[in-house]
């Protein structure tokens, strides 16, 4: 009786170191995933307002550069909507990822 108890508190007291770096795994894969959603954001909003402000200067090396961050904004705003579709696929991508660097 006395080696069951004990083994009781033993699984009891690792459950939540176990518990603990679960959740901890998870916040930084969400702190990863908020990163990356962030900086899309960034980079759409910043490629948006150039597309509607850099034509007014009227200047041919202005022309071609608004021409690149229209495809850079239409890339990246594609891209964030899909990531957000598929945002747990993303997630469990990131957190296989995050595993595999602590193994190594």
């Amino acid at each position: 009786m006395g080696k069951k108890s004990r083994n009781k508190k033993l699984a009891a007291q690792e459950e939540p170191a176990a518990i603990k770096t679960e959740n901890e795994e998870i916040d930084e894969v969400e702190k990863i995933y908020k990163l990356i959603t962030r900086i899309m954001s960034w980079i759409v909003g910043v490629t948006a307002i150039s597309v509607v402000v850099l034509p007014e200067f009227n200047s041919i090396v202005l022309d071609k550069l608004t021409q690149v961050l229209y495809y850079i904004f239409i890339i990246t705003l594609l891209l964030f909507i899909l990531l957000e579709f598929v945002g747990k696929l993303v997630k469990r991508l990131i957190k296989s990822l995050i595993g595999q660097r602590q193994n190594a």
